[in-house]
């Protein structure tokens, strides 16, 4: 059997279609035979949808897309940050190639071990 795909607005439909249903006095085997919607699902999308409104809906998802495009932009801050640190330490091997040994101690002793940047 096809599994279907529903959005998030469609489940709110069923779901309330199948709270009238259980309203007028029927049970909860019947009400989602006549959404089309096995009972399993129904109790995970009322867990997941039960207490949601249209305008909650809208906000819920405002913020799921909200929280996609920050992740982008860590994703981004990441690899810009692995990408200078692996300039920086080739820079400090030039730097250390042509430094006295004594400029590189007081280095290490202000700013600590450059091989750990």
């Amino acid at each position: 059997m096809d599994q279907k795909r529903y959005p998030d607005q469609g489940i709110l439909r069923i779901l309330r279609e199948i709270e009238l249903v259980l309203a007028s006095g029927w049970d909860v085997a019947t009400a989602c035979r006549t959404a089309g919607v096995n009972d399993t699902t129904y109790y995970r999308w009322h867990y997941r949808f039960g207490g949601i409104g249209r305008s909650e809906m809208g906000n819920l998802m405002a913020l799921q897309k909200e929280n996609d495009r920050l992740k982008k932009i860590m994703e981004e801050l990441e690899l810009n940050t692995l990408t200078l640190k692996e300039s920086l330490g080739c820079l400090v091997v030039l730097f250390l190639e042509g430094t006295s040994e004594t400029t590189i101690m007081w280095i290490a002793d202000e700013f600590g071990d450059l091989r750990d940047w």
